[in-house]
């Protein structure tokens, strides 16, 4: 997850959104957990904590595919909520661009 938060110059990604300051991106009654959209909420602490917890382990460091879910779905949820010119739009594209180039490291 440190390798992936290095990528940014920026703090856009550290945690999910504010409700009060974004409307209408949580599920009502999801415990915001979950995007008006129905994809999970996910930010680096929520990476971060599953990190910590183990639950990206798996069959040694080449299993990515559960960290590369979450990426994913962070990435997501900013273009999914976030129009074209805004800078979390932004943000999103060139993440995806440089977390691919970092992640096709372990397709080997």
């Amino acid at each position: 997850v440190q390798d992936i938060k290095s990528l940014c110059e920026h703090d856009l990604f550290e945690a999910a959104p504010d409700a009060a300051v974004e409307p209408g991106y949580y599920l009502p009654g999801s415990g915001q957990k979950m995007t008006n959209w129905g994809t999970s909420v996910v930010s680096f602490q929520v990476m971060e904590a599953k990190a910590a917890g183990g639950e990206y382990a798996g069959f040694g460091k080449q299993d990515t595919s559960k960290l590369e879910k979450d990426l994913n779905g962070l990435i997501f949820n900013a273009l999914i909520h976030y129009p074209r010119p805004h800078a979390v739009h932004k943000a999103a594209r060139r993440l995806h661009a440089a977390s691919a180039q970092l992640l096709s490291k372990f397709d080997d």
